[in-house]
């Protein structure tokens, strides 16, 4: 729960800095930012995004990533 917590948060704030990214430089910014804590793979970032799509908090189109404000 925590490790899910985290992943979110990360994801949810590099979206509102950057508005929009590929999935993989979002990747590549998520792993950076949890990696001090635990380790996380691809499949993991990309399982908390479809849930954050769901839940509107971004929009996945094309392999970018838009965050909805």
């Amino acid at each position: 729960a925590m490790r899910i917590d985290s992943i979110d948060s990360a994801i949810v704030r590099i979206m509102k800095s950057k508005r929009l990214l590929k999935i993989l430089e979002l990747e590549k910014e998520v792993l950076e930012f949890v990696s001090q804590r635990f380790l996380v793979n691809n499949s993991d970032i990309r399982e908390r995004l479809a849930f954050l799509e769901k839940r509107n908090y971004v929009k996945i189109k094309d392999e970018k990533i838009y965050y909805i404000p």
